[in-house]
């Protein structure tokens, strides 16, 4: 049996062990304490890669901030959704320690991005199950008062002082709001009961410029929300800014439903990932999804 425990830190090279090895650890439902092994993480068997950071803490859509254990990121490795109709979320995948071995020198093979394959736009199962949708089950709850674990993302996830200071700042800030009745302080606010759409048919490669937040503002509703998307604050520091398309963001699997949802005129940008500063600082860095009227070409 794999040691499940490598105590693995940033920066360190691991080789994934092989299929055979992996799916010896897995039980009946093809997961290790509660975390599947997916189809689309096969392709890395054999091969050598770096951690980027421990998943000692990781967050979840409304269950904040949770614990793991034995569990890593590794560099640049994100969910295609090939075996998932074509989910368009590319998340990051988590490699419980059991999966891997320690190695001294990198892989020579370049990591190339593989990109979700064609799918019709339709759920064909009632239900998906991946990560993402079993990641409550493969977690439990970490409180705020947990000070060592989060102190230990210094080290561990490599989070920057001043993002952990920004992130408790906010934290403590937010609970003063809580505790004042103003639940939506930290909403932006717009003027529309009904958002408006922009398709701009974005591609793959294409630069684009975000645009200043009194242009978005006015695609926003009193929630903050354009077509039930929030235009979150940490979106606000890239007004104005270029960046490229990394791609279409047509159906993603969500994460309590597990069912595939439809969207429109949505893109990822390259780069442009959550520091989830609002739950201090936890790695897991999901992408933002930027609506097409947010956005302008740059020619």
């Amino acid at each position: 049996m794999p040691d499940n425990t490598l105590g693995l830190r940033p920066g360190d090279w691991v080789e994934v062990r092989s299929e055979a090895e992996i799916v010896a650890t897995l039980d009946e439902n093809g997961a290790l304490e509660n975390l599947p092994f997916m189809p689309e993480m096969q392709p890395f068997c054999g091969r050598r890669f770096q951690v980027r950071a421990r998943a000692d803490r990781t967050s979840m859509a409304k269950l904040w901030m949770r614990a793991m254990d034995d569990t890593v990121h590794l560099e640049g490795l994100r969910c295609s959704g090939a075996a998932h109709d074509g989910c368009s979320r590319a998340c990051a995948l988590f490699w419980k320690e059991a999966w891997l071995r320690r190695a001294d020198a990198p892989d020579t093979v370049p990591v190339t991005r593989e990109h979700a394959v064609p799918a019709p736009p339709a759920a064909t199962q009632e239900r998906y199950v991946c990560q993402a949708t079993e990641l409550g089950r493969a977690t439990r709850h970490l409180p705020v008062r947990d000070v060592r674990r989060h102190l230990a993302a210094l080290r561990s996830e490599r989070v920057r002082l001043l993002d952990l200071a920004r992130a408790v700042a906010i934290f403590v800030y937010d609970l003063l709001m809580w505790k004042l009745r103003r639940p939506d302080w930290n909403t932006i606010r717009g003027p529309c009961t009904e958002t408006p759409t922009v398709s701009l048919n974005l591609q793959p490669g294409e630069r684009v410029r975000v645009k200043s937040r009194q242009e978005i503002v006015r695609t926003l509703d009193r929630r903050g929300w354009n077509r039930k998307m929030e235009f979150s604050r940490e979106m606000l520091p890239f007004c104005g800014k270029e960046f490229t398309v990394l791609q279409r963001v047509e159906r993603f699997i969500g994460d309590h439903s597990g069912r595939m949802l439809l969207m429109n005129n949505t893109v990822i940008l390259d780069g442009l990932v959550y520091k989830d500063l609002v739950r201090l600082a936890c790695p897991r860095q999901e992408y933002m999804f930027w609506r097409e009227c947010w956005l302008e070409r740059v020619e």
